[in-house]
């Protein structure tokens, strides 16, 4: 059965035992369980575990300066464990936060948000891809759009007819029509 992989993030000792405890307990697998931000970035980094657990109070760099760094990679959702509401606020105007946990919490708590931010990591890594795929199309076809406007100025094509004879290209060639068209934009654009 796959377990989560989560890295621990809190200098506070005895709250690092409870969590751990209670997380073992949830059937989740702590693989690392780190005191201070050096140590925690160092774990996640080389471990690659599928949640983070980290205190708005860790020391030497804060939980906040770890989980800018966690959101700036895009490696793992993280939820913070916090005492107060100041300790959420501050981190919802720097970082994307998955989730955050008061303490104490119950294993009812922990064990919701721990898979409502593995869902919402889900969800956005999701938009993300498909963000990059819609850039990718979007500049597919200004390059197109390029190309087609080029063969009608310079060899006085029709639309339709600059569209096929880039088609055409891409068939003949075995090439993509991106490629293609990037290959008639230079010709095209030298011959100014």
């Amino acid at each position: 059965m796959f377990k989560v992989r989560v890295l621990l993030a809190t200098a506070d000792e005895p709250l690092g035992r409870e969590l751990k405890d209670m997380l073992t307990k949830l059937g989740y697998l702590v693989v690392a369980r780190t005191r201070n931000a050096g140590d925690t970035l160092r774990a996640a980094f080389e471990m690659h575990p599928d949640l983070a657990l980290i205190d708005a109070h860790l020391p030497d760099y804060s939980g906040l300066g770890v989980m800018q760094i966690l959101d700036e990679h895009h490696l793992m959702p993280a939820l913070v464990l916090a005492r107060d509401e100041s300790d959420v606020l501050q981190y919802l105007v720097s970082v994307w936060v998955f989730g955050y946990l008061f303490l104490p919490c119950t294993e009812t708590e922990l064990r919701v948000a721990a898979e409502v931010a593995l869902a919402n990591f889900r969800r956005a890594a999701a938009l993300e891809q498909e963000n990059r795929k819609l850039k990718k199309q979007l500049e597919t076809r200004k390059i197109v759009e390029r190309a087609k406007g080029l063969l009608m100025e310079k060899k006085n094509l029709t639309e339709s007819e600059a569209y096929k004879y880039l088609q055409k290209l891409s068939m003949d060639r075995s090439q993509p029509l991106v490629k293609v068209a990037r290959g008639v934009i230079e010709l095209l654009e030298k011959g100014r």
